[in-house]
Parts: C-alpha cells; structure tokens; sequence
C-alpha cells in the first residue's frame, strides 16, 4: 500500500491539533456568551434597576387594570371602568415595589459578580 506510518502519525496529529483549537475556540464562545447573559440578567448598572422597575410596573398596572374590569364587569357596568382605572393603579403600585426590590437585588448581585457599574 502507499501509506507509511510516518504520514498516518502527521494527519493523526494535524487532525488532533485541528480539533483542539476547534474545542478552544467554541469554549471561549460559550464563556463570551454565558458572561453576556449573566451581565443582563444581573446587571452591574444602577440605570438597569429603573429599567426593571418600569417593567414590573407597567405589568402590574395591565395586570391590575384587566382584573380591576373584570371584577367590575361582574356588578353594574358604569362601575367596570372605574375599577379598572382602581386595579391599574394598584397594580401598578404593586408592580412597582416589586420590581424595585428585584431590580435591587439583580443589581446587587451584578456587582458582586461583575464590580461596580456606572
């Protein structure tokens, strides 16, 4: 045959050599990427914080305008928007506070892991 065994050994290792950069090179990507998703999901920048607040707050008030006509729905329907504009400001107090609390916290949590932001 024409194959030799020095030959086999050089293709075995440019082989090997080929796919572990191959490996190095997707570890580093998947690193890139897992750092970048947790810098957003823990974010270390204070303006992140009004970004989650003004998020919980707007889900809150839609969420407490919908409940609030629903309930009014159920007793005279003059009532429905009223209670609607009731539950939307509720909500939105709710919502809020919550998003508040959780934005602190991501934001807290943000720079433990990645120091202080902005």
């Amino acid at each position: 045959m024409g194959f030799s065994i020095e030959r086999v050994r050089e293709s075995v290792s440019r082989v090997k050599e080929r796919a572990e950069r191959t490996v190095r090179e997707a570890t580093e990507k998947v690193k890139e990427k897992a750092i970048e998703k947790g810098k957003e999901i823990f974010p270390n920048d204070p303006k992140a914080v009004g970004k989650i607040v003004a998020e919980k707050t707007a889900t809150g008030m839609a969420m407490g305008a919908a409940f609030g006509v629903t309930v009014g729905g159920m007793g005279q329907a003059k009532d429905a928007k009223y209670k609607g504009t009731a539950g939307a400001v509720v909500g939105g107090h709710l919502g809020a506070i919550r998003g508040t609390i959780e934005g602190n916290v991501r934001h807290e949590i943000g720079k433990a892991l990645w120091g202080k932001g902005d």
